[in-house]
């Protein structure tokens, strides 16, 4: 999956949801953002990408939930729910998110979770 990541098609993919996309790996690192969700979140696309989710993400003012939302979303036999909070943006305003999450998988095994907004 790794080199379909990287390839040119999947990132021009990416970029036309009209929704934001994270994309972190196993170790909760971002490794693909598309402009939508970093403009959401109060950056650009360079400072999502090689963040943790905790750090990029530390706005979230239900934070205790959804550090277990994002628990669930290793589950790869369970559906999530979304998950509705505020977010307070780096330069203060406040948005509210709604946000789903997708477990990634090949060969069954985990490889990272994508994250809806």
């Amino acid at each position: 999956m790794l080199p379909l990541i990287n390839s040119s098609y999947f990132q021009n993919l990416v970029e036309g949801f009209t929704n934001g996309v994270l994309i972190v790996n196993t170790n909760g690192e971002v490794y693909v953002a598309n402009t939508a969700a970093a403009h959401t979140l109060g950056c650009t696309v360079d400072q999502c990408n090689g963040k943790s989710w905790r750090e990029l993400l530390n706005g979230i003012v239900y934070s205790p939930q959804f550090e277990g939302f994002m628990r669930d979303a290793t589950s790869t036999d369970r559906c999530n729910l979304p998950f509705f909070t505020p977010y307070i943006r780096p330069d203060g305003q406040t948005r509210y998110l709604n946000l789903s999450t997708s477990p990634l998988v090949e060969w069954n095994k985990l490889f990272g979770i994508m994250i809806l907004i």
